[in-house]
């Protein structure tokens, strides 16, 4: 019955604070009874009815309606799964490079790779806010479908709170699905993307254990815990957690400015936003729209996604929306949309959205939605928009993103890795060259190091220039136009009445503050970013004077840029240093996400240029312009105006108290620390340089003095060997490794009683190709065989093939409709080569270890040849160092040399009109590439197998995709030469 007492209270749209008066008791006392603490007395029911205007009958025989929880799909599923396989491609290999002192000094890379896509899988945030006595707790309720969880808190919480999904609950939290914490300081609260740091957490706990102790902490009405508590995590059981974390924030507008700035700063961390307010009083109050109107102004921006519209995330709830009824709330929702144009700043919308007050408005009206748990039709939009954000334009846009990070650090991995095997192979090439130039750049040692700090005295004299100016500029205007009469134009321009003069004036102002400071501060960071790659690029270019030596070039200068990189992501603090991280790509970005900036926020300054600007100054007069709103507007509703000039005497006011409370000053401040935050950056980026070059003599130094050919070789092998683990790093659905691991569980977990480690061991080291991963594949079967049998039966190895066979061919399937990639196997392979071959209208790109006459026969000659006729580019990649291999007693590596000197006469004349090409290089890749139609990549020597002549019963399997993306990627990978 306590369940009733609150539904009909919120049907009559009556607050707690004012049924309790009505009452004659506390609202604390109220609330206990509505959360079932103890029955209330008759007399008290009977007065309560009167309220509500019901029968005492109906409140005893009422039975709340029961909601449908929102059916999500776990849409992280393939992410989840992508990280496992990542994880059984590395981690079997961590500990062989971390042994082997040839490699182990690049394990780091895997840690940072590992950072990377912590932060990238991340689910996005949404953060529910709005007036204590909103609904949000009903709201969460409902989606989250644990409708028992949060009645008996929320309403009173004083704390952040965040939930998440309980498969993401660390280990060591044991038994307990709830931790309590206190702020890190003053300025900072329990940060919690750090919630599975367990050092930080457990320095910050305050208490954990089950739900209940979330009433003991959490509740505003227990003051003598609720105090020292800042946030808590609360892992559920709820499939929309598998899309999403939830925060639940505090209400604002409870006399607590504490709050309302705790709020606001957990907010700042949020993805999606979720903006809760009653219907029978939508946005009645001036802080209603203070707040909301911050929120629209700090949104982060979804950039690259046709799918999202500006604002996309961004929902505005009517709450309890059957109190107004259907055919009323288009009325409130226009007066919503009238208040928020009145109030939204026409200046910081275009500077940050980079649109004009009216085409974003447009955007705006689409954002607002009902919800009640009393009527479905009132609902069912709201839970449509939340679920096409949460299971369409969420991991849409977080898939590219990571997919593009992991593309950037394979690339960036290969370019490193590969100056340092050009290192090693100068040495055994030219020994005398690679120590002329280890003495050249030691000689410049000192050189480059002046270079380097007069580069950062520089750009930290500009900083400073930047810090003054802006802060003057600022000062300058706001002696030139933030006078009485301009503050008096303003409240005539919105003909407000006086009340809502005093209400929304300060706000206004503020804007203005805001819009001014964003301005300044985005033209000084854009030229700051130029002088920024000015100085990076003048460092590059003092190192080409050292090629000008008898030396001549040098063949592997130093890499200034990943230095760059590597200092910014070591800094504390970035400052405007932000926009040199995010112009690095989506690896820049996630520099930007460690330090605590919102995942969409550090992916809309990755996208460069203006729009990066005016996403990066957009936080920065954001916690002041809200400050000065709240605590000025007060103030002002307390002032007493009188007169037929209340216009003019509220503006000298309003100037005067702006003086007083020094807002001014507040806005300098923010751009003071930005620009000290900016020195403080560059001087780290600027040891990291210094250390990073003489970690490169070092590195000289140790190949140099390794005289011995044969180690050399080795580190050449290993390195060979440790680039090609990274380029082929597994992530993505079509990844051929991906397939193999998915099949090697399914035949463990189908045929777990009869395979024989031994056996099946052999059989694979014959029958699936895996290139450099057949190690680790081998390896993953052996574990998971391990694991899983309990008896080991013997079969012959006849049976086994049949077995794969069959369970092969399933789980491809299985897989193509799961990932919308197919595959081909055995003649079918190169029944599509030909087709490739005939259709082909710009290029033809073929990678193969071997080639035999065999394969590329007469009619792929013949195709080729008609291909380079059309004008088709055709390019053949080939070459394997160290392995020759065996063709009926003959070696494979002198095969492929003679025809492919037989090719190189046939084919002389496309040779030298550039359609001809081919490279003898070190490769155990399989891929065929028509166009930019599709790609066939797998276990298939495209150019040295013909299944129609070796009739082996040899299982051959390739995958088959029309990924742009990736036809570019293996292009630039592959075929670029």
């Amino acid at each position: 019955m306590a369940t009733n007492f609150k539904i009909f209270r919120e049907k009559r749209g009556i607050s707690c604070k004012e049924i309790a008066a009505r009452l004659d008791m506390t609202e604390e006392e109220y609330r206990e009874i509505e959360e079932g603490k103890f029955e209330p007395p008759v007399r008290f029911l009977t007065k309560y009815c009167k309220i509500v205007e019901i029968d005492p009958n109906t409140i005893l025989e009422y039975d709340s309606p029961k909601i449908k929880k929102m059916q999500m799909n776990d849409v992280y599923r393939e992410v989840r799964l992508r990280k496992r396989l990542l994880d059984s491609y590395v981690k079997p290999a961590i500990e062989d490079y971390k042994a082997d002192e040839y490699t182990k000094a690049e394990v780091g890379r895997i840690e940072e790779l590992y950072r990377f896509i912590d932060q990238a899988i991340a689910k996005p945030v949404v953060a529910f806010l709005g007036p204590s006595d909103a609904g949000k707790s009903t709201l969460i309720n409902a989606i989250t479908g644990l409708d028992a969880l949060l009645t008996q808190w929320t309403p009173t919480t004083a704390a952040t709170v965040l939930l998440k999904h309980i498969d993401d609950k660390p280990s060591w939290m044991n038994n307990d699905v709830v931790w309590i914490f206190k702020a890190e300081n003053q300025d900072n609260g329990w940060d919690f993307r750090r919630f599975n740091d367990y050092d930080y957490c457990k320095s910050l706990k305050l208490a954990g254990g089950d739900l209940s102790i979330l009433n003991d902490y959490c509740n505003r009405n227990k003051s003598s815990k609720s105090k020292s508590v800042d946030s808590a995590v609360v892992f559920l059981d709820s499939e929309v957690l598998r899309s999403c974390d939830i925060i639940d924030l505090p209400g604002f507008g409870t006399e607590s400015y504490a709050e309302d700035l705790q709020a606001q700063r957990a907010r700042e961390k949020a993805d999606i936003v979720v903006f809760c307010c009653q219907a029978n009083g939508f946005f009645n109050k001036n802080n209603d729209i203070i707040f909301l109107k911050d929120v629209i102004h700090n949104l982060p921006t979804i950039r690259l996604n046709e799918d999202a519209q500006p604002l996309s995330n961004l929902l505005i709830v009517a709450t309890q929306a059957h109190i107004v009824g259907e055919k009323n709330l288009l009325a409130i929702f226009q007066r919503g949309k009238d208040a928020l144009y009145e109030q939204l700043s026409d200046e910081v919308i275009r500077k940050q959205f980079e649109m004009d007050k009216s085409t974003f408005v447009n955007y705006l009206e689409k954002r607002f939605f009902s919800y009640s748990i009393e009527n479905s039709l009132l609902r069912q939009e709201f839970e449509r928009e939340l679920i096409h954000i949460l299971s369409e334009v969420m991991p849409k846009y977080r898939t590219q993103v990571m997919d593009k990070g992991i593309a950037e650090f394979k690339a960036k991995t290969k370019k490193e890795l590969g100056q340092q095997i050009k290192k090693y192979e100068s040495m055994l090439e030219d020994r005398s060259r690679v120590i002329a130039e280890y003495r050249i750049k030691k000689d410049n040692r000192n050189s480059f190091v002046k270079k380097v700090n007069e580069q950062n005295e520089r750009l930290v004299n500009l900083a400073n220039h930047f810090r003054k100016t802006d802060c003057e500029d600022l000062k300058r205007w706001e002696t030139e136009v933030v006078t009485p009469k301009f503050i008096e134009r303003i409240i005539r321009d919105k003909q407000y009445d006086k009340k809502k003069a005093q209400e929304y004036i300060a706000s206004n102002v503020a804007d203005l503050y805001l819009a001014k400071t964003s301005e300044l501060v985005k033209v000084s960071v854009l030229e700051f970013q130029v002088q920024v790659e000015k100085a990076i690029a003048d460092l590059e270019a003092s190192m080409d004077e050292w090629d000008k030596t008898d030396v001549g070039r040098i063949e592997i200068p130093f890499d200034v840029k990943g230095a760059w990189v590597g200092g910014l992501a070591g800094a504390g603090v970035l400052g405007a240093l932000s926009l040199s991280a995010a112009s690095f790509g989506s690896l820049g970005g996630y520099i930007l996400v460690a330090k605590g900036v919102s995942i969409l926020s550090a992916l809309g300054i990755s996208v460069g240029g203006t729009a990066a600007a005016s996403s990066f100054v957009a936080a920065i007069g954001g916690p002041v312009t809200i400050a000065i709103a709240l605590s000025v507007g007060t103030f002002l509703l307390f002032k007493k105006i009188f007169g037929e000039k209340w216009e003019s005497r509220l503006a000298k006011q309003v100037h005067e108290t702006f003086i007083i409370e020094k807002v001014l000053e507040q806005y300098q401040e923010k751009i003071k620390q930005l620009w000290d935050e900016t020195v403080q950056a560059l001087n780290n980026v600027t040891q990291s340089v210094i250390q990073k070059y003489d970690e490169e003599l070092e590195n000289m130094e140790h190949i140099i003095n390794a005289n011995d050919e044969e180690e050399l070789k080795i580190y050449v092998e290993r390195y060979r060997e440790i680039r090609d683990f990274f380029a082929e790093l597994p992530w993505g659905g079509s990844d051929i490794y991906y397939v193999q691991l998915n099949l090697l569980n399914a035949i463990a977990q189908k045929h777990q009683d009869t395979f024989d480690i031994k056996e099946i061991k052999k059989l694979l080291e014959g029958s699936i190709d895996t290139a450099a991963n057949s190690k680790l594949i081998l390896n993953e079967v052996e574990r998971i065989l391990a694991e899983k049998l309990e008896v080991k039966k013997n079969i012959s190895v006849q049976q086994i093939k049949e077995v794969i066979r069959e369970t092969i061919y399933d789980l491809f399937k299985q897989i193509v409709s799961i990932n919308n990639v197919r595959f081909y196997r055995n003649e079918d392979i190169r029944h599509k080569m030909i087709e490739g071959l005939k259709i082909a209208k710009t290029e033809i790109d073929i990678a193969c270890a071997w080639i035999t006459s065999y394969a590329l026969d007469k009619e792929v000659e013949k195709l080729m040849e008609k291909a380079m006729e059309r004008g088709v580019i055709v390019k053949i990649h080939y070459g394997i160092h160290g392995y020759s291999g065996n063709s009926g007693g003959k070696d494979r590596s002198k095969i492929t040399d003679k025809v492919a000197e037989k090719l190189h006469q046939k084919f002389s004349k496309f040779e030298k009109s550039g359609q001809f090409k081919t490279f003898k290089g070190n490769t155990h890749t399989k891929i065929f590439i028509c166009d930019d139609k599709f790609y066939l990549q797998g276990s298939y020597n495209f150019l040295s197998y013909n299944p129609f002549i070796y009739e082996d019963g040899r299982e051959e399997i390739v995958q088959y995709s029309e990924d742009p993306s990736r036809i570019k990627e293996l292009r630039e990978w592959y075929f670029a030469f």
